[in-house]
């Protein structure tokens, strides 16, 4: 079985994601992104993020609750 590996849309994914989208690939394992931000990711974003998180944090707690039933 192959492995799938999350990739959060958020913080430098937009700088990096074409290279770790690459390199997972190569090693054999199916990558799958988190869709664009909407209210429901910022809204879970907003509710199980610490208080003291950035707003950007916070929306990276939001993108990986979207993969986590995603991946394996």
């Amino acid at each position: 079985m192959s492995k799938r590996v999350g990739i959060p849309r958020a913080l430098i994914y937009y700088k990096f994601a074409t290279m770790w989208e690459m390199f997972f690939t190569e090693l054999g394992a199916t990558v799958v992104v988190s869709p664009e931000t909407t209210k429901n990711v910022r809204e879970v974003a907003i509710e199980i993020a610490p208080d003291e998180d950035c707003y950007s944090t916070k929306i990276l707690h939001g993108h990986i609750m979207e993969l986590k039933d995603k991946v394996s």
